[in-house]
Protein backbone atom coordinates (compact mmCIF):
# COMPACT_ATOMS: atom_id res chain seq x y z
CA UNK A 1 0.00 0.00 0.00
CA UNK A 2 1.20 3.79 -0.37
CA UNK A 3 1.65 4.94 1.79
CA UNK A 4 2.56 1.92 3.84
CA UNK A 5 2.94 3.18 7.55
CA UNK A 6 2.29 6.67 8.83
CA UNK A 7 3.05 8.68 11.90
CA UNK A 8 0.98 11.37 13.41
CA UNK A 9 2.98 13.65 15.82
CA UNK A 10 2.32 16.51 17.92
CA UNK A 11 3.90 20.06 18.98
CA UNK A 12 3.34 23.04 20.90
CA UNK A 13 3.16 25.97 19.61
CA UNK A 14 3.24 29.94 20.71
CA UNK A 15 1.28 31.45 18.34
CA UNK A 16 1.37 35.38 17.81
CA UNK A 17 -1.99 34.91 15.72
CA UNK A 18 -3.65 33.79 19.05
CA UNK A 19 -1.69 36.12 21.30
CA UNK A 20 -3.01 38.86 19.41
CA UNK A 21 -6.26 37.95 19.84
CA UNK A 22 -6.02 37.41 23.32
CA UNK A 23 -4.74 40.81 23.91
CA UNK A 24 -7.70 42.69 22.04
CA UNK A 25 -9.88 41.39 25.58
CA UNK A 26 -12.15 39.45 24.75
CA UNK A 27 -12.87 38.64 28.35
CA UNK A 28 -12.97 42.13 28.98
CA UNK A 29 -15.63 42.89 25.97
CA UNK A 30 -17.98 39.77 27.93
CA UNK A 31 -17.44 40.90 31.09
CA UNK A 32 -18.53 44.39 29.26
CA UNK A 33 -21.66 42.74 28.18
CA UNK A 34 -22.71 40.68 31.20
CA UNK A 35 -22.57 43.79 32.93
CA UNK A 36 -24.42 45.75 30.48
CA UNK A 37 -27.17 43.42 29.76
CA UNK A 38 -26.46 40.76 33.00
CA UNK A 39 -26.18 37.79 31.28
CA UNK A 40 -23.48 35.66 31.89
CA UNK A 41 -21.24 35.16 28.78
CA UNK A 42 -18.12 33.23 30.28
CA UNK A 43 -19.15 29.87 28.98
CA UNK A 44 -19.17 31.98 25.22
CA UNK A 45 -15.95 33.45 25.66
CA UNK A 46 -14.53 30.43 26.43
CA UNK A 47 -15.79 28.82 23.61
CA UNK A 48 -13.96 31.20 21.55
CA UNK A 49 -10.98 31.66 23.20
CA UNK A 50 -10.20 27.34 22.57
CA UNK A 51 -12.15 27.01 19.18
CA UNK A 52 -10.71 24.80 17.32
CA UNK A 53 -9.78 26.74 14.26
CA UNK A 54 -8.44 23.54 12.10
CA UNK A 55 -10.87 24.43 9.34
CA UNK A 56 -9.24 28.60 9.29
CA UNK A 57 -7.19 28.59 6.02
CA UNK A 58 -5.14 31.28 7.92
CA UNK A 59 -3.70 28.65 10.52
CA UNK A 60 -1.32 27.07 7.85
CA UNK A 61 0.75 30.59 7.65
CA UNK A 62 0.87 29.85 11.74
CA UNK A 63 1.85 26.39 11.69
CA UNK A 64 4.48 26.74 9.22
CA UNK A 65 7.05 28.75 11.08
CA UNK A 66 9.27 26.84 13.19
CA UNK A 67 10.00 30.30 15.19
CA UNK A 68 7.27 29.18 17.18
CA UNK A 69 7.20 25.54 17.77
CA UNK A 70 7.64 25.31 21.91
CA UNK A 71 7.94 21.64 22.11
CA UNK A 72 9.91 19.31 21.36
CA UNK A 73 7.70 16.90 18.40
CA UNK A 74 6.01 14.25 20.00
CA UNK A 75 4.62 10.67 18.66
CA UNK A 76 0.98 10.02 19.25
CA UNK A 77 -0.03 7.11 17.16
CA UNK A 78 2.48 5.22 14.43
CA UNK A 79 0.16 2.46 11.59
CA UNK A 80 1.63 0.19 9.48
CA UNK A 81 -1.81 0.63 7.10
CA UNK A 82 -0.46 -3.13 5.22
CA UNK A 83 -0.33 -4.94 8.82
CA UNK A 84 -2.76 -3.00 11.88
CA UNK A 85 -6.40 -2.43 12.35
CA UNK A 86 -7.18 1.12 12.67
CA UNK A 87 -7.33 2.33 16.37
CA UNK A 88 -10.60 4.43 16.87
CA UNK A 89 -12.15 6.76 19.68
CA UNK A 90 -9.54 6.76 22.01
CA UNK A 91 -8.24 9.69 24.12
CA UNK A 92 -4.04 9.51 24.07
CA UNK A 93 -2.46 11.54 26.93
CA UNK A 94 0.89 12.57 25.39
CA UNK A 95 3.75 14.30 27.34
CA UNK A 96 5.02 17.43 25.24
CA UNK A 97 8.50 18.64 26.84
CA UNK A 98 9.00 22.69 26.44
CA UNK A 99 12.08 23.60 24.68
CA UNK A 100 12.12 27.71 24.79
CA UNK A 101 9.91 30.01 27.19
CA UNK A 102 7.15 31.35 25.66
CA UNK A 103 3.25 30.98 25.60
CA UNK A 104 1.75 27.60 25.21
CA UNK A 105 -1.79 28.44 23.34
CA UNK A 106 -2.25 25.72 20.53
CA UNK A 107 -0.85 22.00 19.39
CA UNK A 108 -0.33 21.72 15.97
CA UNK A 109 -1.00 18.08 14.71
CA UNK A 110 1.21 16.77 11.65
CA UNK A 111 1.84 13.60 10.45
CA UNK A 112 4.83 11.66 8.48
CA UNK A 113 4.30 9.04 5.73
CA UNK A 114 6.66 6.29 4.56
CA UNK A 115 5.88 5.70 0.79
CA UNK A 116 8.21 2.94 0.85
CA UNK A 117 11.53 1.45 2.90
CA UNK A 118 13.51 5.03 1.59
CA UNK A 119 10.73 7.45 0.96
CA UNK A 120 8.71 9.50 3.22
CA UNK A 121 7.13 13.26 3.39
CA UNK A 122 5.73 14.60 6.28
CA UNK A 123 3.88 17.82 7.42
CA UNK A 124 5.65 18.91 10.07
CA UNK A 125 5.88 23.23 10.94
CA UNK A 126 8.91 24.24 9.33
CA UNK A 127 9.36 22.29 7.01
CA UNK A 128 8.57 22.87 3.28
CA UNK A 129 5.38 23.76 1.97
CA UNK A 130 2.67 21.63 -0.10
CA UNK A 131 -0.54 20.35 -0.55
CA UNK A 132 -1.07 19.50 2.77
CA UNK A 133 -0.43 21.75 6.19
CA UNK A 134 -0.75 20.55 9.87
CA UNK A 135 -4.14 20.70 12.12
CA UNK A 136 -4.03 23.24 14.56
CA UNK A 137 -6.11 23.48 17.94
CA UNK A 138 -6.24 26.34 19.89
CA UNK A 139 -5.64 26.13 23.73
CA UNK A 140 -6.28 27.93 26.57
CA UNK A 141 -2.71 30.10 26.93
CA UNK A 142 -0.20 28.91 29.78
CA UNK A 143 3.02 30.09 30.15
CA UNK A 144 5.46 27.80 29.76
CA UNK A 145 9.53 27.68 30.35
CA UNK A 146 12.03 25.58 29.28
CA UNK A 147 12.25 22.10 30.41
CA UNK A 148 8.34 22.36 31.61
CA UNK A 149 5.98 19.21 31.13
CA UNK A 150 3.00 19.72 29.78
CA UNK A 151 -0.03 17.15 28.59
CA UNK A 152 -2.70 17.43 26.39
CA UNK A 153 -4.84 14.94 25.71
CA UNK A 154 -5.31 13.65 21.75
CA UNK A 155 -8.53 12.21 20.50
CA UNK A 156 -8.82 9.92 17.87
CA UNK A 157 -11.14 8.75 15.91
CA UNK A 158 -10.94 8.19 12.04
CA UNK A 159 -14.32 7.57 11.23
CA UNK A 160 -16.17 11.12 12.81
CA UNK A 161 -16.18 14.04 11.22
CA UNK A 162 -13.58 15.83 12.67
CA UNK A 163 -10.55 12.87 13.44
CA UNK A 164 -8.12 14.70 15.95
CA UNK A 165 -9.20 16.98 18.79
CA UNK A 166 -6.55 18.08 20.88
CA UNK A 167 -7.72 18.83 24.55
CA UNK A 168 -6.11 20.62 27.59
CA UNK A 169 -4.74 18.88 30.68
CA UNK A 170 -3.01 21.01 32.34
Amino acid sequence: MIPRAGTLQVAGLDSERFRLADSRGLRDVGANLTRRYGIDLTPLVEALQTRDISADAAVDDVARSADWVLTEPTAVWAHDFARSAVRRGEVVEVPLTVVRDGVLNSVAAFWAADLDATTSINTAPGGPTGAWTQVVHRLPPRTAAAEDRVTVGVHLDPMADAPLRVLAQW
